[in-house]
């Protein structure tokens, strides 16, 4: 099952805080006008954090070769802020999410032999995913390029999706915090328009407290 809604749809859904949240927190400061300049950038990328196939240094190096000035890696109900976040090795993808596999890893260690960090447990071969914060580090140029924040709220419930990126917040939202990268929310007594306005309230409520501009 698939549902499509316009922005305005959208909008009324998730109510007036959402429409202040999306209305003041993505302006722009004028840029691409006349003696201005367009950014090019994506808000919405996964990694080994939650389903991607590419290690943050992987992922994020491609679009900065491609010219891309600014990337958020939005991992499905996940903030990449564990300093000790490892992945096994495996000989071949056995579910979802996708394992790291050897062609992968191999060239993440030829390419990356100063950064890999590995080790040995349990007979396994285990690397270790680079945080935000490092990635943010090691990846930044003032002026020429951004890594932005972000998380994708996933949630689904009898084949209905309800999947929201917010950009900006270093965090993840109470409803999904802690849980699976794909929130059940049958059992919440939400459904899919409740879980939008909840996740823009929560979205909204974190920009506040953290006092962040957010989209």
């Amino acid at each position: 099952m698939s549902m499509r809604i316009t922005r305005r749809q959208a909008l009324g859904v998730m109510g007036g805080g959402a429409l202040a949240l999306m209305a003041g927190g993505c302006q722009t400061a004028g840029r691409g006008g006349r003696g201005g300049a367009w950014f090019r950038g994506n808000l919405h990328m996964h990694t080994y954090w939650s389903d991607g196939r590419a290690f943050p240094e992987q992922a994020v190096d491609i679009y900065k070769k491609l010219g891309y000035n600014f990337l958020s890696l939005s991992e499905h109900n996940v903030f990449a802020d564990d300093p000790n976040h490892w992945k096994n090795v495996e000989k071949e993808e056995s579910k979802w999410p996708p394992d790291v596999t050897p062609p992968v890893y191999d060239a993440y260690l030829r390419d990356y032999p100063q950064e890999a960090e590995t080790r040995q447990s349990g007979g396994k071969t285990q690397v270790r995913l680079k945080t935000y914060d490092e990635m943010r580090k090691r990846s930044e140029v003032p002026g020429e390029f951004l890594l932005m924040p972000g998380v994708e709220m996933t949630s689904a419930r009898d084949g209905v999706n309800v999947h929201l990126n917010y950009i900006n917040l270093p965090d993840v939202l109470p409803f999904v915090k802690g849980g699976p990268l794909v929130k059940d929310f049958k059992d919440s007594g939400l459904d899919e328009t409740a879980v939008i306005r909840q996740t823009a309230r929560e979205a909204a409520a974190m920009a506040a407290a953290m006092k962040r501009p957010t989209c």
